[in-house]
């Protein structure tokens, strides 16, 4: 898969949730994805839904690190 794929492919994951977020807290996401693009890192799914339930006001960063955690733990 090429880069502009990869990238591509995080967009996809985004627009998901287009019709969930204002347009600012699209457009902060898509930035973000843009930026890890810049540096070969390319999200997930499931790191793009984290980024909009941080938007969307549903979790704390911290809470976000700790559920991290514990799914590490768990595993």
């Amino acid at each position: 898969m090429t880069w502009e794929q990869k990238r591509q492919e995080s967009y996809n994951h985004l627009n998901k949730y287009k019709d969930e977020i204002s347009k600012e807290e699209y457009e902060r996401i898509e930035n973000t994805i843009g930026s890890q693009a810049i540096e070969d890192m390319f999200l997930t799914e499931n790191e793009v839904y984290n980024l909009v339930r941080m938007e969307k006001g549903e979790i704390s960063a911290d809470e976000l690190v700790a559920e991290y955690i514990s799914d590490l733990r768990a595993s």
